[in-house]
């Protein structure tokens, strides 16, 4: 997510723009996390824009259709990580939302809750040693948390 986390105000802009382009719900906490700390045009065009339209159709969506999408950000965050904590942080995410994944499917939303509840301990632990950076943690967690919201 490097690409976002730079200076360069043509990478944030563009990413603002694809955020808006792609209308994934899934992609809502990364806007959330750009309107809260771009200033300008940037913070503005996602504040107006990009925000309200993921809102909705975050709220218009299930669990399951909100717990797919996540599953596909983890999935790219996760794609061939190196060795040492990013590694070890992306195995166990990965481990633990396909078991919620089973839960969901089943219809198990305790079981599930509890699980997805233990996703977002592991981001914030990936956050605090480095593993990830604040994009791919409002990517994971946030997506998390938007579906126990809809539990």
């Amino acid at each position: 997510m490097g690409a976002i986390a730079g200076d360069d105000a043509r990478n944030r802009m563009a990413a603002v723009g694809a955020l808006e382009f792609t209308g994934d719900p899934a992609f809502l906490p990364l806007a959330q996390r750009l309107e809260s700390t771009e200033s300008g045009s940037i913070g503005g065009i996602a504040r107006v824009y990009v925000v309200p339209a993921l809102r909705t159709r975050a709220e218009q969506s299930g669990p399951l259709d909100l717990a797919r999408g996540t599953g596909r950000l983890i999935h790219l965050v996760c794609l061939d990580p190196p060795n040492g904590a990013r590694r070890g942080a992306c195995a166990s995410i990965t481990a633990d939302y396909a078991t919620a994944m089973e839960h969901l499917r089943a219809r198990r939303t305790g079981p599930a809750a509890n699980v997805l509840n233990s996703v977002i301990t592991r981001a914030d632990q990936a956050l605090d040693v480095g593993a990830f950076d604040e994009e791919e943690h409002a990517l994971i967690a946030g997506g998390v948390r938007q579906v126990l919201e809809r539990l």
